[in-house]
């Protein structure tokens, strides 16, 4: 696990993991009722399963963050475009159209299915 890292941050996965494990020792004892212990084996099965969910949780939570801001991008760049070529904006509906372009610089605005 030492030299294991996190695409996303690129940070050590043990430094991670031991970040969450005191922040949730801290929630644990502020907010936490004790209701028993599980075998080893059922322990580390649970914790890496809430490790992985976390991470991936973070993974998708930077793409979604990614994606908005290329979408931002987009729509800017698309608006552009449609000024370019002399388009009614009333003409393009971002939520149901889709702009196409081909190799020589054509332009079709195309409803999704």
């Amino acid at each position: 696990m030492d030299n294991v890292y996190d695409f996303f941050s690129r940070r050590n996965m043990r430094d991670l993991a031991q970040q969450d494990y005191k922040r949730n020792e801290e929630t644990v004892n502020e907010r936490g009722r004790y209701i028993g212990v599980l075998p080893k084996n059922e322990t580390k099965v649970v914790r890496d399963l809430v490790d992985q969910l976390g991470r991936k949780k973070a993974q998708i939570d930077q793409l979604v963050a990614e994606w908005n801001t290329l979408y931002e991008g987009y729509a800017f760049m698309m608006s552009g475009v449609l000024a370019l070529l002399n388009v009614d904006m009333d003409e393009f509906h971002p939520e149901t159209d889709d702009i196409y372009v081909d190799k020589d610089g054509h332009v079709w605005i195309v409803k999704r299915e």
